[in-house]
């Protein structure tokens, strides 16, 4: 048999080692190219929550899929209910979300944060901060400031294990 600290073939093509699925270096190096969304909050953004504090068996716990409905009037946007990715709760209270992406153009993350916004302003969710992750970057919004446009904290994958005290 196997031991957990090797890898296989199949190991190697999900990007990540088994045992380095918690190191931040790892996380910096991950090769997210030609990921999905899935597959991005799966082996990117879980084992960054774990590593902020959130997971079973501690204070911090993370809601996944929370699903809520739209009011009648946003339904011309599309959708009728939506599914937030992550809502890290401390004591079952919620302070932000995570929406994960798969790596796209630059130019997709205005999108990106209008769908966030419009998560976290829903009366069920109700949070102050917003992350947008996609395996090359995360990025957090302060939804409480004037300027909520311009994120708080900006950090490229490659800087994560430098930047994380960020």
């Amino acid at each position: 048999t196997r031991s957990r600290l090797q890898t296989s073939p199949a190991d190697d093509r999900m990007g990540l080692m088994m045992h380095d699925w918690t190191s931040l270096e790892a996380l910096a190096a991950y090769d997210f190219e030609g990921r999905n969304e899935p597959t991005i909050r799966e082996q990117w953004i879980q084992p960054l929550l774990h590593h902020l504090g959130y997971g079973d068996r501690v204070i911090g716990d993370i809601d996944h899929e929370v699903r809520v409905a739209l009011p009648k009037a946003l339904w011309p946007l599309g959708s009728k209910r939506v599914a937030i990715d992550y809502r890290p709760t401390v004591c079952r209270r919620g302070l932000w979300i995570i929406e994960a992406k798969r790596p796209g153009p630059k130019s997709d993350w205005e999108r990106h944060l209008a769908q966030a916004c419009l998560y976290a302003l829903h009366p069920d969710i109700n949070v102050p901060f917003v992350a947008i992750a996609d395996g090359s970057r995360i990025v957090v919004h302060d939804l409480t400031g004037s300027d909520w446009a311009t994120p708080v904290v900006d950090i490229p994958a490659r800087d994560l294990a430098r930047r994380f005290d960020e």
